[in-house]
């Protein structure tokens, strides 16, 4: 597919996407690193997925950001019941869907939402990028999750225990 660069652990790694015929090689000052895996936001090159990244990426953290401050802001715009979840019920319990005519503009207006003031890096294995809000909780954006196929939103408490995870499918 091509050659791009990554801000992965936040250093630039030089890398050669998934070729037709399997192989993938990351490499970084002449080391080399198995890279097999096709739901990187690098992997599909959308133009739109990868400007929404970066600008997440570079815009102002603010240290009393919070989760509460940003949901209110956030239920202006998506429905949210009672107990805070948002969307219907999905495949288990914190698992919600949204449908909607564009899953992926809406998930993307939905994360930058409830991760706003939220320090924002990419994810380790890069899937997407996450959100570190002042008051420990931590947003993740996953254009191309594995499950489902549509985008995701995962919010967690920062030792990892999952607050909701929201699918945005199409209507």
């Amino acid at each position: 597919m091509g050659s791009g660069i990554s801000t992965k652990y936040e250093k630039t790694y030089f890398y050669r996407l998934k070729e037709k015929d399997g192989d993938s090689i990351v490499s970084e000052k002449g080391n080399r690193y198995e890279c097999s895996d096709t739901h990187t936001v690098e992997f599909y090159k959308e133009e739109a997925v990868m400007k929404f990244c970066e600008g997440m990426i570079k815009r102002t953290v603010y240290e009393e950001s919070s989760y509460s401050r940003n949901l209110l802001n956030v239920s202006q715009h998506f429905e949210m019941n009672k107990q805070g979840y948002f969307g219907r019920t999905g495949e288990g319990k914190k698992v919600r869907v949204i449908e909607t005519d564009k899953p992926m503009d809406s998930a993307m207006h939905f994360y930058s939402e409830i991760s706003e003031g939220g320090a924002t890096s990419y994810t380790d294995n890069h899937h997407g990028i996450v959100s570190q809000l002042g008051d420990g909780i931590d947003v993740y954006f996953r254009p191309y999750p594995k499950t489902l196929g549509s985008p995701a939103v995962e919010i967690k408490v920062c030792f990892g225990e999952l607050i909701q995870k929201i699918h945005f499918i199409q209507r």
